[in-house]
């Protein structure tokens, strides 16, 4: 799972290079592709690996992190100093010629894009008939709000940080 994760950073940190310039040309396009297509298979085969990792406790990742070498912490401060990855994506999206008239405003979109598919998801589990199906339905639904909520609530982003 640690090289895997460790192959998406090296894809992810090319991909921010790429993107990390004045005009990001077709052949940057192409090689961001092509390392996003690799980033998306390797979720996919690592998303029954999640459901393991979400069984770790805060307090034994925290030993884990703890356990990082000093080069790797080193790593992670470095990481917080240069733009991420959605703040470079969003920034080449806003100068994305005819997407908005005012600029594109990736969060926007991203949080309506969320809330259709929340609202997909709560519909078609409510409008089951069978009662067991239906409760697999809403649950998933509210792991999957859940998940989004920590994502697009600054509050919610920081409460999890600090557990």
């Amino acid at each position: 799972c640690e090289l895997w994760f460790k192959q998406i950073l090296f894809e992810l940190d090319a991909i921010r290079k790429l993107m990390d310039v004045e005009c990001v040309g077709n052949i940057n396009l192409m090689c961001i592709t092509s390392k996003l297509a690799r980033v998306k298979t390797i979720f996919e085969l690592m998303n029954n690996q999640f459901e393991i990792l979400e069984t770790i406790p805060p307090l034994n990742y925290q030993a884990f992190r703890d356990a990082l070498t000093e080069t790797e912490k080193a790593k992670l401060e470095l990481s917080e100093n240069v733009p991420t990855l959605l703040q470079l994506v969003d920034r080449w999206l806003a100068y994305t010629p005819g997407l908005e008239k005012e600029g594109f405003n990736f969060w926007r979109k991203f949080d309506n894009a969320v809330n259709a598919y929340l609202s997909s998801c709560r519909d078609q589990a409510m409008k089951q008939l069978n009662p067991v199906t239906k409760e697999k339905l809403l649950e998933n639904y509210k792991k999957e709000f859940e998940k989004f909520e920590s994502i697009l609530l600054q509050e919610r982003h920081d409460e999890l940080i600090k557990k």
